[in-house]
């Protein structure tokens, strides 16, 4: 049997270091929340009423927009999407991973299907958000379309008060 022969030196930065690498690591993966905290979506627009294309309705508008407003406790991100009138809902999600708030917007159509209507409808999605003081906090609004090979931005930037 091999006997190591350590000095108070070795133990030392065998310590520091494993105390390093551990401090290093242990945020990985993990999501950094700041101070904005995911409430809830609200769904409009298009989600709760899709045009009734018999009567001959016909929703379009010049393209997708996001509004951000801050209030004393909540921040809103607002997105007005134009998009294929389509019979299957969408689903939302907020993620923060390495200081960037990432939220989702997911369309559930299966594209081999008969989802999609020849028609544009303007879907809204009002993210919500609750804060704590100062806002710096980056962001990236994704479109998931099953349609397409990538997720599509529809925003970026950094919302500040």
């Amino acid at each position: 049997m091999k006997t190591y022969r350590f000095n108070l030196r070795n133990l030392v930065t065998i310590g520091v270091t494993s105390l390093a690498v551990a401090t290093m690591f242990s945020g990985c993966g993990k999501e950094s929340k700041g101070n904005l905290q995911y409430v809830r979506t609200e769904f409009g627009g298009c989600n709760i009423e899709q045009p009734d294309l018999m009567r001959g309705d016909f929703i379009m508008q010049n393209g997708s927009t996001v509004t951000i407003t801050i209030s004393d406790d909540s921040v809103s991100v607002f997105v007005s999407l134009l998009y294929d009138c389509k019979k299957e809902p969408f689903e939302t999600r907020s993620d923060v991973i390495d200081d960037v708030m990432f939220l989702y917007i997911i369309d559930l159509c299966d594209p081999n299907s008969n989802c999609y209507a020849r028609c544009g409808c303007d879907y809204t999605f009002d993210f919500i958000f609750a804060h704590n003081g100062t806002i710096n906090q980056k962001y990236k609004i994704f479109l998931i379309d099953p349609r397409e090979e990538s997720p599509i931005i529809i925003s970026e930037g950094t919302i500040k008060n």
